[in-house]
């Protein structure tokens, strides 16, 4: 391991030696003085401790959140030529992968997220299905009601005209019976 001095340390961050001191004090690493050593270690823990206490989780100041590999390989390929000098030619083939890795607490995040916008969508379509369906359902209780209206209506006048002809014919029969009379 490569030991450091908090002096040497601080020359190299840019800050006051007495502040990088309080700094690691309040990280829970003894240091003696300007002159007491630290570890790798000990600038791992300092770096996670001035992370948190500026407002990063202490798995976003550790860890990225996706790692891209990018890997390349050589291969050589033999190829005949064609014609009167007919020769093996070698070329060079490079394939290139690039492959990108992703945590998992991020994609479920997104996962989360996007469960959330789709319930909220559904929600909205379910309501504007509620709305639609009492609408036609006021439509169609007013149709009904008209229709019971002109019904109705209707076997009034038939009621009138039969009521009107019964009239009639009692009067045709009165006068009838007076006429025999």
């Amino acid at each position: 391991m490569s030991k450091v001095t908090v002096s040497q340390l601080a020359d190299v961050l840019g800050v006051d030696s007495q502040k990088l001191l309080a700094q690691l004090n309040d990280a829970g690493i003894k240091a003696s003085g300007p002159d007491g050593t630290v570890s790798n270690d000990d600038k791992k823990k300092l770096l996670a401790h001035l992370r948190a206490s500026h407002g990063k989780q202490e798995s976003d100041a550790t860890a990225p959140r996706k790692v891209t590999l990018k890997r390349k390989s050589v291969s050589e390929l033999r190829v005949s030529g064609s014609g009167p000098r007919a020769a093996t030619r070698t070329v060079n083939v490079e394939v290139r992968k690039r492959r990108t890795y992703v945590k998992r607490e991020v994609v479920q995040e997104q996962i989360g997220t996007e469960d959330a916008e789709r319930e909220q969508a559904r929600m909205l379509l379910e309501e504007s299905r509620a709305k639609r369906e009492a609408e036609e359902r006021a439509k169609e209780e007013a149709a009904e009601a008209t229709r019971l209206k002109q019904e109705e209506e209707r076997k009034a006048a038939e009621a009138a005209a039969a009521k009107e002809a019964e009239e009639k014919a009692r009067r045709e029969a009165e006068e009838r019976a007076q006429q025999e009379e």
